[in-house]
């Protein structure tokens, strides 16, 4: 969550305000959403609680990402991320056997 709010210059405190925030606040949250369950299998429901929101509300921001993915430079960006968050995801895995 916070590398996002790094990468998108948004505060880390709002990726969980119960706000919808402007569209590059909006945008960073659902990204956030969307590799969270792509890179750690997160329910959405679990994404939910952890951003405050509902399972909707993440289903939601995951298809909105899938359709980013069509544009060419979103779709490198999440792309690098999705591999080095699988990356780290394995890698905690293998620390916890």
């Amino acid at each position: 969550m916070t590398n996002m709010s790094l990468i998108y210059n948004v505060p880390a405190m709002m990726m969980t305000h119960s706000m919808r925030g402007r569209e590059k606040i909006s945008q960073c949250r659902q990204c956030s959403e969307y590799l969270c369950h792509i890179g750690f299998g997160m329910t959405f429901t679990k994404i939910g609680t952890l951003f405050k929101r509902d399972r909707t509300s993440v289903t939601h921001a995951c298809r909105k990402v899938e359709e980013m993915r069509d544009c060419s430079d979103k779709d490198l960006a999440l792309e690098i991320l999705e591999a080095a968050i699988v990356e780290f995801a394995s890698s905690l895995e293998l620390l916890r056997r």
